[in-house]
């Protein structure tokens, strides 16, 4: 899938203008993908210097022994097309766990340890992460994750903000992707 979007300048504030439109219809196409499908596989969205968004589906991305390839091809993919952002939309589980008064580092970590999926207080979120690089060649980010609420049927019914909407500067491997500074 590819579409345009208006061209990207290379000054920091309009980058940073544009990134942040293009992160709010990132989230809005995810939301849409959830309700529509009920579910989303984890995709990239590459933004060229020309304002071009390309949409691709990163198999393996989830998974523990296929991770890393997942990120190397899609660097790789990002740099062949001089990538100036990139959008990564996926949905997860979550769970909010808080240290316990009195309870040990070690106690704490052993806890923290098992798989979110093990535990039924856990959330599934819908997370939409967007890097750019600035001027000076640093990673400037936005991160949205929102619940994803179901019917008793497991259809979408909505999302819920997680007290956090767009949360700047938070660091993700796929930012890692980036291609140092487009020209």
């Amino acid at each position: 899938m590819s579409a345009s979007s208006p061209p990207l300048a290379l000054e920091t504030w309009e980058i940073a203008s544009a990134m942040r439109k293009q992160h709010r219809l990132d989230v809005g196409i995810a939301q849409d993908m959830l309700r529509q499908t009920g579910n989303i596989e984890p995709m990239c969205v590459l933004i060229t210097p020309d304002g071009k968004r390309n949409a691709v589906v990163i198999p393996g991305i989830g998974q523990p022994e296929s991770k890393d390839a997942s990120y190397a091809a899609l660097a790789q993919l990002a740099a062949k097309l001089r990538a100036v952002g990139l959008s990564l939309l996926t949905e997860a589980w979550m769970r909010f766990v808080k240290r316990r008064q009195g309870e040990s580092k070690r106690a704490f970590e052993e806890r923290i340890s098992i798989p979110v999926r093990e535990f039924e207080d856990r959330l599934e979120v819908l997370q939409v992460f967007t890097c750019w690089r600035g001027s000076e060649g640093d990673v400037r980010s936005l991160s949205t994750t929102r619940e994803i609420r179901r019917d008793a049927k497991g259809d979408v019914i909505g999302f819920g903000d997680l007290d956090q909407n767009e949360i700047e500067s938070t660091e993700a491997r796929v930012a890692q992707c980036l291609p140092r500074l487009a020209p």
